[in-house]
């Protein structure tokens, strides 16, 4: 993915921070987003423990699955805040059928905020992948352009210690029994 200009370091790995603040004029969170989610052409990986994006956002993800980019949205099972659980769920079920793959983290805890997009674009962040984060708020974004930078990064990739569990909306719908 090329996210434009161009390297003057020469530098194997491009990094920069992204801050998002109140004092912000402009929502450089979700445009940050929706630009990367666009720019997509082999994968987006998402993982978050709240997944309740905005209409941006949701377009974004919903033309990325159409054009054929492999979507997958990793959350855990359980979070700290069950009504965020329920808001998740319904996001889910809005972008069912469209061949975006949702995992389930269990058991135990998942915090992480990570975002894999192609072979060359990583970030790992404060803000959740919600839109309260996406709004003018402290938050800060390290955002890598690089392929060393994606092995790094497996937390999306299902190599983890506790590997994700596909979901289905079948037994989404248990889920919190």
């Amino acid at each position: 993915m090329k996210l434009g200009g161009e390297n003057p370091s020469g530098a194997d790995t491009l990094a920069m921070v992204i801050l998002i603040s109140p004092v912000n004029k402009l929502e450089s969170a979700e445009l940050f987003f929706v630009h990367v989610l666009n720019a997509a052409n082999d994968r987006i990986w998402i993982a978050t423990p709240y997944f309740v994006p905005d209409p941006a956002v949701m377009a974004a993800l919903r033309l990325a699955a159409m054009r054929g980019v492999d979507v997958r949205v990793i959350f855990p099972l359980k979070s700290d805040n069950p009504v965020l659980d329920l808001a998740t769920l319904w996001f889910v079920q809005e972008l069912d059928g469209i061949g975006i793959r949702f995992y389930l983290h269990m058991p135990g805890s998942m915090h992480q905020k990570v975002l894999l997009v192609d072979d060359d674009v990583s970030t790992v962040a404060s803000s959740n992948f919600d839109n309260r984060s996406f709004l003018p708020q402290f938050e800060i974004n390290a955002l890598m352009v690089d392929k060393a930078s994606e092995p790094r990064s497996s937390a999306c990739s299902g190599t983890t210690s506790r590997s994700p569990s596909p979901m289905s909306l079948r037994h989404s719908r248990g889920r919190r029994s």
